[in-house]
């Protein structure tokens, strides 16, 4: 009989240590023994990325260079190392690895690895976490039909650059989103490819990568991105091909 109560007693110790076991690999414990982030993509109900933002030209045959890069939002559950890469679609792709310190949305910068080969639309795929989503380059500038680099003016430059229309609202705390961009007039003074840009000043700039099929007076739409962290005006500087525009841009 002693052999029987010693037999049950030995069964359930044994019992309580496998189960203690198995609370350390749990799941609100895998950030913790992988070390690894845990978290979602933001994304719209179609699967477009917010704020997803294409940075620099891309050419064919030309590696890409420290100006291509892919702005992306995460959304950070759990702190931990981070590695976020596309697939390798028409001879380039984006990637990124560090670690997050904290939760919540973040912006990760993608970097661009690879040479173009063809100059087409080309669509990429990324994860994090459980999920994805994709974004596209639009504009692959095919270098033996044009100039490189497009040569172009801001209209009113260097004195009279009213012609800035600054659209939506920008809040404290609030990240921008596609209500938010500016309208420029440029005079495309060659066709090829191009970057049209401002400095970041709280959080927030503007910035739009195109490509010139014709020559002359043409609008630019530019999107913000970024997440303005202050109220009040902030002074913005339009960067073009020669001279510069000011406009303001007032945060709420």
């Amino acid at each position: 009989m002693k052999r029987i109560i010693f037999f049950f007693i030995g069964i359930t110790i044994s019992s309580i240590w496998l189960l203690s076991c198995s609370k350390e690999y749990s799941v609100e414990n895998i950030s913790n023994v992988n070390n690894e982030a845990l978290g979602i993509l933001t994304a719209d109900s179609i699967g477009n990325c917010k704020q997803a933002f294409v940075n620099g030209t891309y050419y064919i045959q030309d590696s890409l260079n420290s100006s291509n890069y892919v702005l992306i939002q995460v959304n950070v559950a759990s702190v931990g190392k981070y590695l976020i890469k596309t697939n390798v679609s028409n001879g380039f792709y984006f990637m990124d690895s560090g670690y997050f310190n904290t939760t919540g949305i973040q912006q990760v910068e993608l970097k661009g690895y690879g040479v173009p080969v063809v100059p087409d639309t080309t669509q990429f795929v990324f994860s994090f976490g459980n999920s994805a989503c994709d974004f596209s380059v639009i504009n692959v500038v095919d270098t033996t039909t044009g100039p490189k680099n497009a040569y172009f003016k801001l209209l009113g430059t260097p004195s009279n650059c009213s012609n800035i229309q600054v659209y939506g609202s920008y809040k404290s705390g609030v990240a921008t989103d596609t209500s938010n961009y500016i309208i420029a007039l440029v005079n495309a003074i060659t066709t090829g490819g191009y970057t049209i840009n401002t400095n970041i000043i709280d959080g927030i700039t503007f910035s739009y990568t195109g490509l010139f099929t014709q020559k002359g007076a043409q609008t630019i739409k530019i999107p913000a991105i970024g997440t303005p962290q202050n109220t009040g005006i902030n002074n913005f500087t339009l960067i073009g091909s020669t001279g510069n525009c000011l406009f303001d841009v007032t945060v709420k």
